[in-house]
């Protein structure tokens, strides 16, 4: 949450989200589609939004294994079927390896656009990729939107 406003009424915003929060997770888990994820959403201003990122945060065990979490996700970013990718790390694991305390966050993405094209021409496929640096290839992808690089040509799931 922004750190402009007093800390008694950052803690009161955060009460007053939390209904919200669980609401909102109930929409994304299926009770509700993208029209009601946006109507929840229109009805914030930007701190009350800022605020919300931190207590669904808050909602999740970071020890949590992150194919346990996201489970739920069955589909694509065009509503077509899509495997879920497995990387048997818990949500700390993979905070780790994003953001590591001790790297700096551009030599990670440039090591990781670099081992990818790697693994590629070693016949990995996405999903071992993704697996072997412990994040989605989502997030491979991004790493070389931001290096400006292409990602390479590899096998599906």
């Amino acid at each position: 949450m922004t750190t402009a406003i007093p800390a008694i009424d950052r803690g009161d915003l955060a009460e007053r989200l939390i209904p919200t929060a669980a609401a909102l997770a109930c929409v994304v888990h299926g009770d509700g589609d993208r029209h009601t994820v946006a109507h929840v959403l229109d009805q914030l201003d930007p701190i009350e939004r800022d605020g919300l990122i931190v207590v669904l945060a808050a909602l999740v065990n970071p020890d949590s294994r992150l194919d346990d979490v996201l489970q739920f996700v069955t589909w694509d970013e065009y509503g077509a079927p899509a495997e879920q990718p497995l990387t048997g790390l818990s949500i700390r694991q993979v905070a780790a390896v994003v953001h590591p305390p001790t790297e700096h966050p551009t030599r990670r993405t440039a090591e990781i656009v670099e081992d990818t094209a790697l693994l590629a021409a070693r016949g990995l496929g996405r999903r071992e990729i993704a697996a072997r640096f412990g994040i989605s290839w989502g997030y491979v992808q991004s790493c070389h939107t931001r290096e400006g690089v292409r990602v390479p040509e590899v096998a599906g799931w």
